[in-house]
């Protein structure tokens, strides 16, 4: 970040000593910055007493008129150098606030933003003229510049009489640090509203996100007042133009303060009681209501600073939010800080450079603070997110219990003995597995009836598994079906939406959508989620029995689970259930080549051979332990073996699923 900002303000002074050294003053230019005389009556139609302008009034022409309202007339005489006679000449005259109507030797070369009825037009609209031949004089020449003044009235920028193209290449420079940049940080910002809005509605419903994408919707009608003519579609001139900068400059601002306030509430995980917050909303929001309905002829003196004195409370709000969190050390409060940093130095850039030094040519930048800093926030939101589900995922680790270091049989279990002496019954087929180019996958599905009770689902991505599930359905027979078909529906919906959500979250927004959608049916699930990244796995259960994980060598053989007392409350949960909800508990661990993991459904654990005795996890994990395989399908295809061999003829009467999954 600070390699960012740095990089920022190298490029903001390249800029300025660029745009610095094409205005320099040049022989074949008429300056019209200065050496102005106005009236407030017009010139051009009777004689009429002249005063001269200094360059201060220049830019507060509204201190002139009594009311600080009505029309002005700037004129001024200049000899036509001999470098631009008899070439095409135009006039550049900047930024000019509200409307103006120019005239040459008396006669009218361009208006701007005039009306009979409401005679505005945007204070950053450029102006640019050209001047037919034939109305210069080779000697004394006078440019008049007639402006409706309301409450803010100037003439900015480098203007001059020039050739056609040096006026229109200032005048295109000038369109685009005063107009263009802003309708580009617009469309930018409303880009990443949009999407930040898809991302809390369907993956991270975390407020900070839905505060940022507001702010970024609020920006983009702050900013329109300075890119509101660029629209072609929209005739701004039929626009209230008071009434239209109030709301842009004054109303859209205040409920920006108050949003960011609130995202730095959640950003820092800062509790706000709801009496805070209308508090924030009264001090900030409804004075520029009152300041909106003012009418514009008394919104002069100390009326017209209503609104900027009304955002102090909240300014201050933030910079005590901040400083308080970067004493207490607070987590990434340093880089918040660096994010909305070009605020202030880019109103300080404004104010040295043209407040201090006059210089009027240059754009003016105090706008761009806001968009970049919201720019920058954006990056550190995304790495946030990232840290946190990282974080999430760490936290949750494989736990090796000692008793499951090493391989141990119960004595009072008999297993069989290797493969090569099994009885080939081969009742359980393997089906059709994805070839997969970081995995193998082999399993057996074997329904019960025709009425599904399990489902299962591989999700890739390119010849790559990115997830599995594996879920079972229980309850009302008759609507056992459809729940299944749904459940299927909804688990391959929310995993694929949720790529960048915690596991526990996409689980959780599972269990949500399925309560939701299954209406009164009596129905619940077990189910069991991973996620793949190469060579980690991500692993959530809720209520269905462990999958087992056995390393490479075939010398480690364990449960997948939290080792906490936590874990029994997870495994009694239930999917669409809401008597019995779940603690979702996240694990994370890792996979190298040969590494192999083994989910099944409850039928292949409960299924009990003549004398009454369940197959059970035991036996599952020890076949799983003892089987020789290389490849996942060889592997499955023993442990099936030595289950049928063990259960004989007895009949399995549930759905049996059984997936073996091995990293290549």
């Amino acid at each position: 970040m600070k390699n960012s900002v740095g990089k920022f303000l190298f490029l903001l002074l390249i800029s300025s000593f660029l745009i610095f050294s094409c205005n320099e003053n040049f022989s074949d230019r008429i300056q019209l910055d200065s050496g102005w005389k106005y009236s407030l009556e017009n010139p051009d139609l009777e004689e009429v007493d002249l005063y001269l302008l200094n360059d201060v009034d220049l830019k507060n022409l509204q201190n002139l008129l009594p009311t600080r309202e009505g029309t002005i007339y700037l004129t001024k005489t200049f000899i036509l150098p001999s470098q631009l006679q008899k070439e095409d000449v135009s006039c550049y005259l900047g930024r000019i606030s509200y409307s103006d109507r120019t005239y040459l030797n008396h006669y009218l070369i361009g208006s701007t933003g005039y009306d009979e009825d409401r005679r505005y037009s945007s204070g950053t609209e450029p102006r640019y003229y050209e001047i037919p031949e034939e109305l210069l004089n080779p000697g004394v020449n006078t440019i008049t510049i007639e402006i409706y003044v309301r409450n803010k009235g100037y003439l900015r920028s480098n203007a001059f009489i020039g050739l056609h193209d040096v006026a229109k290449n200032a005048w295109i420079s000038d369109c685009f640090w005063s107009c263009h940049i802003y309708l580009v940080f617009g469309f930018v910002l409303l880009l990443a509203g949009i999407y930040c809005f898809k991302v809390f509605f369907n993956i991270n419903q975390k407020k900070d996100i839905l505060y940022y994408s507001v702010l970024c919707c609020l920006s983009v009608i702050n900013l329109s007042l300075y890119y509101i003519t660029e629209i072609p579609f929209l005739s701004f001139y039929k626009l209230y133009y008071g009434i239209f900068n109030k709301i842009t400059a004054c109303f859209i601002p205040a409920n920006i303060l108050v949003v960011f306030t609130l995202f730095l509430d959640e950003f820092f995980e800062r509790k706000c009681s709801r009496l805070h917050f209308i508090l924030r909303c009264v001090i900030l929001v409804v004075p520029q209501i009152i300041y909106c309905f003012i009418p514009e002829r008394f919104c002069y003196g100390f009326v017209s600073y209503i609104p900027y004195i009304a955002f102090l409370p909240g300014v201050v709000h933030i910079l005590f939010v901040l400083i308080w969190e970067l004493n207490n050390g607070k987590k990434n409060s340093f880089k918040l800080t660096l994010c909305v940093s070009p605020v202030v130095l880019c109103i300080l850039f404004d104010s040295f450079v043209h407040a201090g030094l006059n210089i009027n040519y240059l754009p003016y930048v105090s706008l761009w603070g806001w968009p970049i800093s919201l720019f920058a926030v954006m990056f550190l939101i995304s790495k946030k997110k990232i840290v946190e589900l990282q974080e999430e995922v760490s936290k949750a680790v494989v736990v090796v219990h000692p008793s499951q270091q090493e391989p141990s049989y119960d004595s009072q279990i008999v297993m069989m003995p290797p493969q090569a002496a099994l009885p080939l019954k081969k009742n359980l087929t393997l089906r059709q597995s994805p070839v997969l180019d970081n995995y193998e996958i082999a399993y057996c599905f074997k329904p019960f009836k025709n009425q599904a009770e399990d489902m299962y689902d591989f999700f890739t991505e390119e010849n790559h598994l990115q997830g599995l599930a594996l879920f079972e359905t229980s309850g009302d027979s008759e609507s056992l079906s459809h729940v299944t078909t749904l459940a299927k529906q909804v688990v391959v919906e929310k995993f694929v939406e949720g790529r960048m959500t915690p596991l526990t979250k996409i689980m959780h927004n599972i269990n949500e959508c399925i309560l939701q959608e299954k209406g009164s049916a009596h129905n619940s699930l077990t189910g069991i989620l991973i996620r793949v990244f190469d060579n980690r796995i991500e692993y959530v259960n809720v209520g269905h029995s462990p999958a087992f994980f056995r390393n490479g060598k075939g010398t480690k053989c364990m449960a997948i689970q939290i080792d906490s007392d936590n874990y029994a409350e997870q495994t009694e949960g239930e999917i669409g259930s809401k008597e019995i909800t779940s603690d979702y508990k996240g694990i994370g661990f890792t996979v190298a080549a040969g590494d192999a993991v083994i989910f099944y459904s409850k039928a292949f654990e409960t299924t009990a051979n003549n004398q009454g005795e369940p197959f059970g996890q035991d036996r599952i994990r020890q076949a799983f332990l003892q089987s020789t395989g290389e490849t996942a399908e060889a592997k499955l295809r023993y442990i099936l073996d030595m289950f049928e061999n063990y259960t004989q003829d007895n009949p399995v009467n549930q759905d049996l699923t059984v997936i073996v999954l091995q990293k290549k």
